[in-house]
């Protein structure tokens, strides 16, 4: 929300030069909230781990981090002499309704987020190759999540590449920044990192799993869902 939002306010010609991201520190006091809650790995049992979109996954594992942009218009990156990792082509938003510690029931909210994203951007789901999920290996917002890339993409095949980077650095809750930034290294490297932990898919999509994958990234599409119902999709595109 927060890198729409500075989007936005550049594109509007209200600020030349905005950074936004998000930060965390994971405080013994928000642990023990989530175990209370039993919001973490291995809710319902079985080993402890993240297993984003896994048949085996039981629940997301507690990180923290930070990840910041500085966003800008091209003309004065190009003045600066700056080196652009991406453009952000567009973005979606959308709620529903939700218990504020769980997700709607159906993939209505998180559909619409991503269309609005593509609309935004004003391209069609064709045109993306690669999804950074929200996914964190939680029972219910993977299936979500996974249902509605099904409604948006189709319910098989190879792509777009649909990954989740929080097998590796867990749910911090916060993360927009981070897989953010993740997600422009990829389109300027060429390079989609494997979910760890995923190796029994929930539904039969794009998944990268294993090992990275090397390929050309000409739109990528990144999902921040949070508990409580509200959805936001940003698209980023290879200025190459």
């Amino acid at each position: 929300t927060a890198i729409a939002y500075a989007a936005a306010e550049i594109r509007r010609g209200r600020a030349d030069l905005m950074l936004a991201g998000g930060a965390e520190i994971l405080s013994e006091f928000f642990f023990r909230i989530l175990t209370h809650f039993r919001a973490l790995s291995p809710a319902g049992g079985g080993p402890e781990g993240a297993r984003p979109f896994d048949r085996r996954r039981n629940g997301p594992v507690a990180g923290e981090g930070a990840g910041v942009l500085c966003l800008e218009s091209r003309t004065r990156a190009e003045a600066r002499g700056a080196n652009p990792y991406c453009e952000i082509a567009g973005w979606g938003m959308s709620s529903a309704p939700s218990p504020p510690t769980d997700w709607p029931s159906d993939p209505r909210g998180p559909v619409l987020s991503m269309t609005r994203a593509l609309n935004s951007a004003g391209i069609v789901p064709g045109d993306i190759d690669y999804v950074s999920a929200a996914a964190s290996g939680g029972s219910r917002l993977d299936a979500l999540e996974a249902e509605a890339l099904a409604v948006v993409f189709g319910s098989a095949g190879e792509k777009p590449y649909i990954g989740s980077i929080k097998g590796a650095v867990g749910e911090s809750f916060s993360s927009g920044g981070i897989r953010t930034a993740a997600m422009a290294v990829s389109i300027k490297e060429g390079v989609i990192p494997p979910t760890v932990g995923l190796k029994n898919p929930i539904r039969p999509l794009g998944f990268v799993m294993g090992k990275k994958l090397d390929t050309s990234i000409r739109y990528g599409l990144v999902n921040g869902f949070s508990s409580g119902g509200t959805f936001v999709s940003l698209v980023l595109k290879n200025m190459a």
